[in-house]
């Protein structure tokens, strides 16, 4: 059984045992294995509103609900980073080539999280965006 088939209680348990093994001694393998554990979570349509950053859930009413779109998974992969104190930043980006806008995760400003679902780009992917808004942990937790 997957961590999204769990109850809610339980999901936040194994989140938080999930948060505690991310070794930021093997950066990219972590972010390998983040990426992997949140894309077996059930996709929803639109959960949340990307350009209202006022309105999103925090990490423990995220993860307790379930509910998520691929902005939700990029919200709560920075949140799972940010509270094993890895240095993140969630951006809203536009790629007009690809028809992406979306929240995507920069990773000690090399990798990035959210723009391919289910794997981990170098920063280089973004060559075609445009960054549209910037939260850092202040603006998230």
């Amino acid at each position: 059984m997957t961590q999204w088939m769990a109850p809610p209680t339980e999901r936040l348990k194994k989140w938080r045992s999930f948060r505690q093994s991310i070794d930021k001694e093997n950066l990219e393998e972590s972010l390998q294995e983040l990426v992997d554990w949140f894309k077996t979570a059930p996709l929803s349509s639109r959960v949340i509103d990307v350009y209202d950053n006022e309105l999103w859930p925090g990490p423990w009413d995220l993860l307790y609900a379930g509910d998520m779109d691929e902005n939700a998974i990029a919200l709560a992969m920075a949140y799972s980073l940010q509270l094993a104190d890895v240095d993140c930043e969630v951006m809203l980006v536009q790629d007009n080539k690809i028809s992406f806008l979306g929240l995507v995760v920069l990773v000690d400003k090399t990798y990035v999280l959210g723009y391919t679902y289910g794997q981990v780009d170098k920063k280089s992917a973004l060559v075609n965006c445009n960054v549209l808004e910037r939260y850092g942990s202040k603006d998230l937790l």
